[in-house]
């Protein structure tokens, strides 16, 4: 399906490559880190990349400045206690 859609292959190849690269960065300043650790640590940079793009850039852009505080809310903090799944 890559050449269906050639603009989300493109942002996806972006992202990989991105994720790559944050893997050599960690994993050159802490060389004793496993494997399943530099992922999941470059996972959530590249993840946090993403909701920066969509939340402070694509979003503000698309509905307005204040669209998100009026929909949504202000950002208060990160909640561990909030349960991340999806109810379907």
């Amino acid at each position: 399906r890559a050449n269906q859609n050639t603009p989300l292959t493109c942002l996806h190849i972006i992202f990989f490559r991105e994720h790559n690269r944050q893997c050599d960065l960690i994993l050159s300043q802490n060389p004793t880190l496993d494997d399943e650790t530099v992922f999941q640590t470059a996972r959530n940079k590249v993840i946090g990349f993403l909701q920066k793009i969509a939340f402070k850039d694509y979003l503000p852009a698309l509905l307005g400045k204040d669209a998100l505080d009026r929909f949504v809310g202000p950002y208060r903090g990160y909640k561990d206690t909030v349960n991340p799944t999806i109810n379907l």
